[in-house]
């Protein structure tokens, strides 16, 4: 892969600030809206209604996840991307290494659609999104000579039909064609904009508010599955939005709201199968229930990413403890955001330099 150099031109083209506020649709689903009245596009091919100004109804406030919003989440890429968030996250920089390190990984994983990214659990792949990813990621790679824009509008053409989705699949399936089309159909790249960001931003935080809420007691195998895939997906998500945003000379901002989700579990939960299970789970939920793994905290068990920073409230040698226990179980997706977290300069090693925390 030859060097990374960001893109200035890009960099120019980020919306600036203005005086007119997206519908109320958007403004909920944290879209981008191009604000045209009396209906915005987003709202026209939704067929929903398109209404500005404050609303009188109340509205249910948003599940936490692991007691984060993934609408938090929202916020920070609405900030990055449309300037329209006046107090705006702190910014990072990355390495030429870590992009480099994130891109070898985020181009190999459309490509294990016929076995299984590693956010995507075995048990789910076979839903209709991932399937038709699946097919179209096949097309890419056998298509003939002078035939890629074929594929291309091919491929764009199924990641329209995905928005209309509020599945954990349809966000899988839409971050896994974005990567697609952005590594592996060179012509096409500039196809992925900061309107297909803003895009698998909108499919997280729907997809979200499907999965089950975390619970401290003991769980079905398909309800922690469901959780887990959110929460690998969520991460490649954001390592991919980080690095687009690098190579495209725009602000990478600290993705802070990402330390209070779990870091990705342990090899023996993910590969478990429906009959022993229950059995990995009842070993794994004891180990982190003995006394020197425990701070005070309730909800799933496990290791906040947090923690990997030099976070929380408890003493070295408890946090040597969680997270050396976390290391020895991992699987290749966990080791692979331990790396990341280590060499954008967030890892125990820099507990004490948060400013660029991952």
């Amino acid at each position: 892969m030859p060097p990374v150099r960001p893109n200035p031109a890009l960099s120019q083209r980020r919306p600036g600030k203005s005086r007119l506020k997206s519908c109320n649709e958007c403004v909920q689903a944290k879209a981008k809206c191009n604000r045209e009245r009396p209906a915005c596009s987003r709202c026209r091919v939704r067929g929903t209604d398109c209404e500005y100004g404050p609303r009188h109804e109340n509205h249910e406030t948003p599940r936490d996840t692991e007691g984060q919003s993934v609408g938090t989440i929202s916020l920070r890429w609405l900030a990055a991307m449309t300037q329209e968030n006046s107090t705006p996250p702190r910014s990072k920089m990355l390495s030429q290494t870590t992009i480099y390190y994130c891109c070898r990984f985020l181009r190999t994983f459309p490509l294990q659609l016929a076995e299984c990214p590693p956010f995507v659990h075995p048990t789910l792949r076979h839903q209709r999104a991932l399937a038709n990813a699946t097919t179209l990621m096949n097309m890419v790679q056998v298509r003939a000579p002078g035939s890629e824009s074929l594929v291309s509008q091919t491929v764009l053409s199924e990641m329209g039909a995905i928005m209309s989705s509020a599945a954990l699949a349809a966000f899988q399936a839409y971050l896994l064609l974005t990567m697609l089309v952005y590594f592996h159909l060179p012509s096409s790249k500039g196809m992925v904009t900061i309107e297909t960001q803003l895009n698998i931003q909108s499919l997280a935080d729907h997809a979200a508010r499907l999965i089950p809420p975390v619970r401290e007691e003991v769980r079905s195998r398909a309800e922690w599955v469901l959780s887990e895939s959110l929460r690998r997906t969520i991460f490649t998500a954001c390592v991919f939005d980080d690095t687009w945003n690098a190579l495209n000379g725009i602000t990478v901002y600290v993705a802070e709201e990402l330390g209070r989700l779990l870091a990705p579990g342990p090899r023996s939960l993910w590969t478990a199968t429906a009959s022993s299970w229950a059995r990995e789970w009842e070993a794994y939920a004891s180990a982190w229930a003995s006394p020197c793994m425990t701070v005070g905290r309730s909800g799933e068990p496990g290791l906040l990413l947090d923690e990997l920073w030099g976070r929380g409230e408890m003493s070295d040698a408890t946090r040597e403890a969680r997270t050396d226990h976390w290391v020895g179980h991992l699987d290749e997706f966990g080791a692979w955001i331990l790396a990341i977290c280590e060499m954008s300069g967030s890892g125990r090693n820099g507990a004490h330099d948060t400013s660029n925390v991952y």
